[in-house]
Order: structure tokens, then C-alpha cells, then sequence
């Protein structure tokens, strides 16, 4: 079953698509673009540039105000693509630029799930955010570490704590009522946070910036990991075990716990080497048995 997204933003086109070329393309294939269900090809019907193509938009979209769609996963950047093929060339052979992008939200049982659809070298891709949007969508400066967070006003500072909590616990983003846009605009100059239109009715979604990150965080702050590696060895007298995020982790601490012993009791340091611990790993909350026989009946 296809997703609900919730899309909003434009696509300038530049040079923007004659009337011209709008007719032919049309006869050719028809309603083309089809101002219906997806994006379009939007032509103002007055101002300088009236009959011409400035930008690629989603229909029923007006101002700030999100719609809705449903499509599967990569829905809307065939539908940007097909537009951008279409038009990729002005009449005199200029190669057309496509800058900005759609902001989308898809929602699904598991929770939302932000994205938004670019183009680049002229192949319409779909951005997800990571710790923050990847640099060909995004509008953050580079980051900034001298920003004084506790002589921020009140509402700042608190939806600047919220953001930085809800990271911690491992939510990139957060909605807030549409109450907050004055301080998460102030926050957004100053480089700490982005925000857009949120889902649902009289929301916005907020995240931090590299820079926000930077101020709200301590610098030894580290994710928390997902997986834990466990490492072990026995020497005969003695069992050494370790754990990591990762098995090279756990070896990495088995070997210098390892030498450590061989310093004090001067055993063999080369006796055991990174090659020999046996490492089981797995997601937190997973367990292991060892292999030690039950006991008889």
C-alpha cells in the first residue's frame, strides 16, 4: 500500500520554458504536464513571466501550505524526472538549471520519515537526512562553535534544549506548533537550527544544524550505539573478555587488557595475538549461551 506524503517547495527552472515549447510538447504527449495528481510544470497566468515555465511544483500546493500524496517511495522523483527530461534543453541549446527542491514527509505506520527530492546534473534523486540535510539540499552555513546558548532569550534556548534532548535519545528531528515558528526563525539566523512546514495541520518540523549540534552538545557527547560486539579468550588460568561497538573494538580492548597482564605478570606478550579471541555480536538486548555442556540426566 502506498505511502501518505505531505509535500511542499518548488524547483526553479532557469531559463524558464517558453510557451513555445510548452504547445509542442503538449501536442505531442498530450496534457503534458498534467496538473493533476503530482508535480507539474507550474506557468503563471500573469506578472513578466506569464505563459512560461518557472518551476516545478505539486499540484494544489499554495504558499506555506502542504499537500498530500500517495505514490510508493520513488513516486515523486520519476514524476520530477519525466519534467526535467522533457525540458532539460532551451530551443537555443542551453542547458536548462533545475535549483531548489520539494520538501516531503512520507508517513507511515513506523512514523514519518522526511525527505526531499533535488536535481543533480540534471537526475532527479531523493535526499534523506542523516545528522543533518546533505549539502546539495541544504541551506545551514558551515559550523559555528562560539555561540553563546545561555544568553539566548527564553523560547530559544528551550526549543533549542528540546531539539538537542530529543538527539540524544535518537530523533533527528522534532514537531512543534506553528506558535514556535518566531523563535525557530531567530534560531535559524543564527545558523543552530532548520525547520519547515510540519504533517499535520498547525505544526512545524525542526532540526539542528551542524552549528546547533555544536553549541547544545559536549563535545565527548557520542551516539548511542545499536550493536555491542563481545570478544573473549582463555588463556587456560584465566578468561579475558571485552566488549565494543564493533568486533574490532572488542579485540582492540581484549589485546590491551591482555598486554597490560603480561606487563604485570610477565607472561608472553605475543602468547595471545588479535587473531585468537572468539567475538559474537549482535543488536542491544541480545544474549548468548556458552558452550558449556548440560549437565547429565
Amino acid at each position: 500500500m502506498a505511502d501518505r506524503h505531505v509535500i511542499d517547495g518548488e524547483i526553479t527552472i532557469n531559463p524558464p520554458v517558453t510557451p513555445e515549447e510548452i504547445t509542442k510538447r503538449t501536442d505531442e504527449h498530450g496534457a503534458y504536464p498534467q496538473k493533476g495528481d503530482g508535480p507539474y510544470l507550474h506557468v503563471p497566468a500573469k506578472g513578466d513571466q506569464a505563459g512560461h515555465g518557472t518551476e516545478i511544483r505539486f499540484c494544489g500546493q499554495m504558499g506555506d501550505d502542504p499537500v498530500a500524496w500517495y505514490s510508493g517511495d520513488d513516486g515523486l522523483a520519476e514524476a520530477v524526472q519525466e519534467i526535467v527530461d522533457g525540458y532539460r534543453r532551451a530551443p537555443d541549446g542551453t542547458e536548462r538549471t533545475f535549483t531548489g527542491w520539494l520538501d516531503c514527509v512520507a508517513q507511515c505506520g513506523e512514523g514519518d520519515s522526511p525527505y526531499r527530492v533535488g536535481v543533480v546534473d540534471g537526475k532527479a534523486e531523493i535526499f534523506e537526512p542523516a545528522m543533518g540535510w546533505p549539502p546539495e539540499v541544504s541551506t545551514q552555513p558551515a559550523a559555528v562553535t562560539d555561540i553563546d546558548v545561555d544568553g539566548l532569550p527564553a523560547s530559544q534556548y528551550l526549543l533549542l534544549e528540546v531539539l538537542a534532548a530529543r538527539y540524544r535519545l535518537g530523533e533527528y528531528a522534532w514537531t512543534f506548533p506553528t506558535s514556535a515558528r518566531p523563535a525557530l526563525r531567530k534560531l535559524a539566523e543564527r545558523g543552530l537550527v532548520e525547520w519547515k512546514a510540519g504533517s499535520r495541520h498547525k505544526t512545524v518540523l525542526a532540526w539542528l544544524t551542524d552549528s546547533g549540534r555544536a553549541a547544545s552538545l559536549s563535545p565527548d557527547w557520542r551516539p548511542k550505539p545499536e550493536s555491542v560486539a563481545i570478544a573473549t579468550a582463555n588463556t587456560g588460568p584465566f578468561t579475558f573478555m571485552a566488549a565494543g561497538h564493533d568486533a574490532a573494538a572488542a579485540v582492540a580492548a581484549l589485546m590491551a587488557a591482555w598486554q597490560q597482564h603480561a606487563a604485570i605478570t610477565g607472561a608472553d606478550p605475543t602468547y595471545l595475538t588479535a587473531d585468537d579471541p572468539n567475538v559474537v555480536g549482535g543488536p542491544l538486548g541480545q544474549a548468548w549461551r556458552d558452550g558449556s555442556p548440560f549437565p547429565p540426566d
